[in-house]
């Protein structure tokens, strides 16, 4: 009984250490490549004694994927935009007991009165490319421009000048990369070229570039990748003209199936631009190009020879990872770092086709050579095969920067 009651004693003086709770903040959840992401993260973590929970506006429990691990809890909560919703993530952040909030896409506001009202450390996750937002305001003012009258008089009289070189916009953003790195305790970026990025247009202090963390995202490798392939180009990915532009994948496709009559273009995804594609591809007369709607991609990886990406931006492009690890050897317009990083030569050797962007001619040249030389498809495919991005390297890197 003394010696019981020793132990309770200290049980009670001694704080004994809780497991840290890591809060994921989405719009959404989940929708797309950063909620996977989040969700094998949140499973390894979880693994080595971290609490994993995601906070969001919105969850889609109905199509939660079946295997997604149940030890992480979900809470739907509003972005706090205004007072009284900053006011609720307060709430749940003390209720919750979290240590490290990540906002996953979303913008922190508010992040100095919620941190001083709960002493949790701020995180930011930047899945996307450096100033992404540019190019998202400018898409927005040109669909604007054909609602009325008044938004196309707006548009030829003040939008126009300013979007033909988008300096404008640019240093808009800039400003507040620079005043959110200033606030936060940790900013992550996908590749070193991001970080690299920021720190020659935005020249932090020394205090703040620590701030900056680089972690890629993971791929899994395919265990048994099938890589006898068909004579089939594949895209996959939403069908928005903002980011993707399959209508320039379509031109390119015009130059070549004259050339190339025996192979055929697969296009995996839906979206806005559905329509207005399957219209371009009339008037090109385009008789070898498949509109396969939203599938699940693998059976499409197990026969296609090669992936086409024509993006504007990119951020990391999970579609080059996937179809690397495939057997599937990806081109791409070089428009971004994360592109770069994906497709550049390694140990391994060159990892895809990397073009300038955006000249469609050279990528049919490219996309050609690829097509019409087995040997050096076949040099790029076992390249390919051999890149890397672990899921524990990945970890690694996250835990490192919650425990900074």
């Amino acid at each position: 009984m003394f010696v019981i009651n020793i132990i309770n004693f200290i049980n009670c003086c001694v704080k004994m250490p809780h497991p840290k709770t890591i809060a994921f903040i989405h719009p959404v959840f989940p929708c797309g490549g950063a909620e996977n992401v989040t969700l094998e993260i949140g499973r390894v973590l979880s693994s080595q004694g971290y609490r994993i929970v995601v906070l969001c506006e919105r969850l889609y429990s109905e199509i939660m994927p079946p295997d997604s691990p149940i030890h992480i809890a979900y809470y739907t909560v509003r972005k706090p935009s205004k007072k009284e919703h900053a006011l609720e993530m307060i709430e749940k952040i003390r209720t919750l007991g979290i240590d490290v909030l990540v906002y996953v896409v979303n913008y922190p506001r508010h992040i100095e009165w919620i941190r001083q009202q709960t002493g949790a450390r701020i995180v930011v996750a930047n899945h996307g490319m450096m100033y992404w937002q540019v190019f998202s305001k400018i898409e927005s003012l040109r669909k604007k421009r054909k609602k009325n009258l008044w938004h196309r008089l707006r548009w030829y009289f003040w939008y126009r000048e300013r979007v033909k070189s988008a300096d404008y916009y640019l240093c808009r953003v800039q400003r507040t990369y620079r005043s959110l790195l200033w606030r936060v305790d940790a900013y992550m970026v996908l590749c070193e070229g991001y970080r690299s990025q920021l720190i020659r247009d935005l020249a932090p202090d020394e205090a703040t570039q620590r701030k900056i963390y680089v972690i890629p995202n993971f791929q899994h490798p395919h265990p048994d990748p099938c890589l006898q392939k068909e004579k089939k180009v594949l895209f996959v990915g939403r069908l928005t003209h903002a980011d993707k532009r399959v209508d320039r994948l379509l031109r390119v496709w015009a130059m070549l199936e004259p050339q190339m009559p025996d192979w055929e273009l697969q296009i995996v995804g839906e979206g806005e631009e559905l329509s207005r594609l399957l219209d371009l591809a009339d008037r090109l007369q385009l008789r070898n190009v498949r509109f396969e709607g939203r599938q699940n991609p693998q059976p499409y990886y197990d026969r296609a020879a090669i992936l086409c990406l024509t993006s504007t931006h990119e951020g990391w492009g999970l579609v080059l990872t996937e179809a690397q690890t495939n057997g599937v050897v990806p081109i791409a317009f070089d428009c971004s770092a994360g592109v770069h990083t994906i497709l550049s030569s390694d140990d391994s050797g060159q990892c895809g086709v990397l073009v300038p962007p955006f000249n469609l001619d050279i990528y049919a040249r490219e996309l050609h050579r690829l097509m019409s030389d087995e040997c050096w498809w076949r040099t790029l495919q076992q390249n390919v095969l051999q890149r890397r991005f672990p899921l524990e390297d990945t970890c690694k890197r996250y835990k490192n920067m919650f425990e900074a």
